[in-house]
């Protein structure tokens, strides 16, 4: 069974306060790999977690 590991970084800012939020969040897969790209896994980071500019 493959698996891998995605370091994602996120920053967002908050549109009232302009105040800069900054995290790092792992993510592991059991994805193969050819699926797992890191388009693929950057896709299902924003899915799970939202992408949205008010946030």
């Amino acid at each position: 069974m493959a698996s891998g590991l995605a370091k994602i970084h996120r920053h967002r800012t908050d549109l009232k306060t302009g105040k800069i939020t900054r995290e790092t969040a792992y993510a592991i897969t059991d994805l193969p790999a050819g699926v797992a790209s890191p388009q693929a896994i950057g896709q299902l980071a924003r899915s799970q977690w939202g992408d949205s500019p008010s946030r």
